[in-house]
């Protein structure tokens, strides 16, 4: 009898488990083109690598070659806000932007990048971007 009841169970457990898995429909299904609206910011960047979206909604990036530059979102313009003088060759150069969590009290931001110089390194600094 006790035979049976594990037979029993085993056969349910196969059974059930062998039941077609839920399908995410959001990771199946492409949403429709109609939904996003592709808008040029800026054209003909030399390599740009990352972008943060500030609260006033103008947009920061940067490019591989050093630049941190500002989309001005009220006006349309491009400022360049900050140079760092990279390693720009191979696979390096300046190649990674964040923005602090409280950017809006403190105004830090934090870039990853290869310094120029003999020796072969990586850095992550963090800066304070500043009006002037």
């Amino acid at each position: 009898m006790k035979s049976k009841i594990t037979l029993l169970s085993f056969l349910i457990l196969i059974v059930f488990s062998c039941k077609e898995k839920d399908i995410d429909p959001f990771a199946s299904i492409q949403p429709e083109e109609s939904r996003f609206t592709k808008i040029t910011l800026v054209e003909k960047l030399n390599e740009p690598m990352e972008l943060e979206v500030l609260d006033n909604f103008d947009v920061l990036f940067i490019e591989r070659g050093g630049k941190v530059r500002r989309f001005l979102a009220e006006t349309g313009d491009i400022e360049e806000v900050g140079f760092l003088d990279v390693y720009a060759q191979n696979e390096d150069g300046l190649l990674g932007l964040a923005k602090d969590p409280k950017f809006g009290e403190n105004q830090w931001i934090y870039l990853y990048y290869a310094p120029a110089g003999p020796d072969s390194i990586n850095r992550l600094s963090r800066f304070t971007l500043t009006d002037g």
